[in-house]
């Protein structure tokens, strides 16, 4: 009889921990699959990025990326924070995609990101001495 309880005891312990690990898995999994379809998401909206620079990064906002996706703007924000893509470009932050917009003259909208790579592509290439000239005025 103590036997046969043991033994009760002993399964029920293992049913229940048997059970929390598939829970574990699922969970892993379905974490695994949200996060590459973010990403896969994140690579098509940035795909001229990824191709042509930073000059090229589309404004994008976590909500572009909940709707395409069908989840929510929360879980947008989880899933890409601390996670990073290896590109051949190098290495992002997934949080490095998302940036707000600025209305152009012609009624587009640009990407702070790829107006800060414009100004610094500018400076880049100015004379070094105009402007040394024009800062001695």
């Amino acid at each position: 009889m103590c036997n046969s309880a043991r033994n009760d005891a002993d399964s029920q312990f293992i049913r229940s921990n048997l059970q929390d690990a598939k829970w574990l898995i699922k969970s892993l999994e379905s974490r695994n699959d949200t996060l590459l379809r973010v990403s896969r998401c994140i690579v098509e909206q940035q795909q001229a990025f990824f191709e042509q620079g930073e000059e090229y990064m589309k404004p994008m906002v976590l909500a572009d990326i909940a709707q395409a996706v069908e989840m929510h703007e929360s879980t947008i924000s989880r899933v890409t924070t601390q996670k990073y893509l290896h590109s051949p470009r190098g290495i992002f932050e997934l949080k490095y995609f998302f940036s707000s917009h600025v209305n152009t003259e012609g009624g587009g909208e640009a990407s702070s990101t790829a107006i800060r790579a414009l100004v610094k592509k500018l400076i880049a290439a100015e004379n070094p001495a105009k402007t040394a000239e024009r800062q001695a005025s």
